[in-house]
């Protein structure tokens, strides 16, 4: 059975609980972190992770060096728009405004803007992206289109993105595989240009669900939660994505994605996700300590072994997908 395994990770500066900025802004995940934690884990497993940047990131030369140096890792872009213009806000506390609360126009401006960042950076184009706190607009795809880009990560099935002021994006029946999207409604298939690779979530009951009955739902739902309480089994949502979810949780997600997908012989794509700064202590509202730490990693590490020891694991990068 052939698994294609993506890692793509959200790369910002420090932060702390509740997802506040550490002042003066640092930057010790990515210049130290990747480097000496990430980057032997994933080419002892001979993983090619994708680190989607986040404005700040692109303005810290340390940043810059740091992930020159990854030779085997795909480096993407990752909208907070509170530090690029227009309308930026650098003194902001939290990285919580989502692109879907800007005008098409202002969205537009911060991804050109973004992009051509990037290109100064490193001396060529980005080819994928991911909304800042999963927040992409219905113009989102289009722009990132004109742009040149190949491939999204910014959906996030099963899930219920709310923002505040009534904006939210709802998630719920999008597909659980790459797809291309419809112009018209990004949960369904169609022609467009751009790629969209999902995040892997999911729950077994729910797995083998008819999407048009699952886009009727969404994390305020009780139908289903009622129905599935019901039968004994649980409604909870499984993210592969450690600290989320246990070692166990995450093999068995993996599972029950490589049953529901890997049918007559078909590749199965899993797409692990997390933030950069979670892999140092006190960067994040996760790992406080170098014990939870260590936990953190371990949990990667176990699912790793299992995965490779009983598939063909191939990792690949974001735009990979697209060339596949």
């Amino acid at each position: 059975m052939k698994i294609f395994f993506l890692i793509t990770i959200d790369t910002e500066c420090d932060k702390g609980p509740g997802w506040l900025l550490q002042r003066p802004m640092s930057f010790e995940s990515i210049t130290q972190g990747i480097p000496q934690i990430l980057t032997p884990l994933f080419e002892e497993f001979r993983l090619k992770p994708t680190y989607l940047l986040s404005p700040e990131v692109l303005t810290d030369a340390n940043c810059v060096q740091t992930l020159k140096a990854c030779s085997h890792a795909e480096l993407g872009t990752h909208l907070h728009g509170e530090f690029i213009e227009p309308e930026a806000d650098w003194e902001a506390n939290r990285t919580q405004t989502p692109q879907i609360a800007y005008t098409p126009e202002v969205e537009r401006w911060k991804l050109e803007n973004l992009t051509t960042l990037f290109s100064s950076a490193f001396g060529y184009p980005p080819t994928s992206f991911r909304a800042g706190r999963w927040g992409m607009s219905t113009a989102t795809l289009d722009i990132l289109e004109r742009l040149g880009y190949l491939v999204d990560s910014s959906v996030c099935p099963f899930r219920t993105h709310s923002f505040g002021n009534g904006l939210e994006v709802n998630y719920w029946g999008a597909p659980l595989q790459p797809y291309r999207p419809s112009r018209r409604n990004l949960l369904l298939t169609g022609s467009h240009r751009i790629l969209e690779a999902p995040a892997t979530l999911g729950n077994p009951s729910l797995l083998y669900c008819p999407r048009f009955l699952l886009r009727r739902l969404s994390d305020r739902s009780m139908i289903h939660k009622k129905i599935l309480g019901k039968m004994g089994r649980s409604a909870a949502i499984t993210w592969l994505r450690p600290y989320k979810s246990t070692a166990a949780e995450m093999i068995a997600l993996s599972e029950q994605y490589i049953q529901a997908f890997g049918k007559y012989g078909k590749p199965v794509f899993l797409n692990m996700m997390f933030h950069s700064n979670e892999i140092i202590p006190q960067a994040s509202p996760y790992a406080q300590t170098e014990t939870e730490l260590n936990a953190y990693l371990n949990s990667m590490r176990h699912l790793f072994i299992h995965l490779s020891s009983r598939y063909d694991l191939e990792g690949i990068s974001l735009s990979d997908v697209a060339r596949l």
